[in-house]
């Protein structure tokens, strides 16, 4: 097996442990991986330097002696705080504008941008309401058609569309030049 390997595997199980806001120690790494502390402390020399390089300070790796292991510590403005994340969560849900599987999707992605100890707890504060969403009838995956109107929009691209008039039966193929994305849900 490649000596690559298991190190690249050691190393992103640590980067994803951090993440998720345990504590390292460098002895139970070296155990856990069959490897001495030295290797482990190289491990996280890398690490160190990879989140510098890619957070700029918003982010560091430093020992917690409370917690006796390396710890990530982020800058407050790095995690997104339960009330941003209630806010954002409250005005997807009400939007009711895309289908349940992309708003789970995103809504778990946002809760990971909360501090790990915070997780559990806004996941609670949208539970009901995530249970009790119902989307518009469209049911038609919205991500990739908003991100190709968008970049149509940007580098000024027509596009071809299906446009169906209300009450019609038929739709109409329509060449257009968007200039800008707006969501409205007209109401009955």
């Amino acid at each position: 097996m490649d000596d690559q390997h298991p190190k690249s595997l050691r190393v992103l199980s640590i980067y994803e442990r951090l993440r998720k806001g345990e504590a390292i120690s460098k002895k139970r790494e070296a155990e856990r991986f069959s490897v001495n502390e030295k290797t482990i402390q190289r491990d996280l020399d890398e690490l160190r330097a990879y989140i510098a390089e890619m957070f700029q300070g918003l982010m560091e790796l430093e020992y917690d002696r409370k917690k006796n292991g390396y710890v990530l510590k982020k800058d407050e403005e790095g995690w997104l705080t339960n009330k941003e994340i209630l806010v954002v969560s409250k005005i997807l849900l009400e939007s009711r504008s895309l289908p349940k599987e992309e708003m789970d999707r995103i809504l778990k992605k946002l809760i990971f941008q909360s501090h790990p100890q915070n997780q559990r707890f806004i996941q609670e504060v949208i539970q009901n309401e995530r249970f009790h969403y119902v989307p518009l009838q469209h049911n038609q995956p919205l991500i990739e058609i908003i991100w190709e109107l968008s970049s149509a929009v940007h580098t000024k691209r027509i596009v071809l569309i299906d446009y169906k008039k209300e009450g019609s039966d038929a739709p109409v193929a329509r060449k257009v030049k968007p200039v800008g994305i707006i969501f409205s849900v007209k109401i009955p």
